[in-house]
């Protein structure tokens, strides 16, 4: 996982080297390092289409087609 990743090198708290995360970052004006906890959101058919995580507190999915950012309750 990317919080895994982090861990072992830390220049990847601050740039994951994702377009889609360096752009959720910027839509919610917070950094990458705010974005944590990471988890797939798998779709009928078990592939990937988008992911939920953690950022200042708050919880939020994103998925990939619509590359809509929800934040969830």
């Amino acid at each position: 996982t990317l919080d895994e990743l982090r861990e072992f090198d830390v220049s990847y708290k601050s740039n994951s080297r994702s377009l889609i995360l360096k752009n959720v970052a910027n839509r919610l004006q917070v950094f990458e390092a705010d974005i944590m906890e990471i988890k797939t959101i798998k779709g009928n058919d078990t592939a990937a289409i988008g992911f939920e995580f953690s950022a200042l507190g708050n919880r939020y999915s994103y998925y990939y087609e619509s590359k809509e950012i929800m934040r969830m309750k």
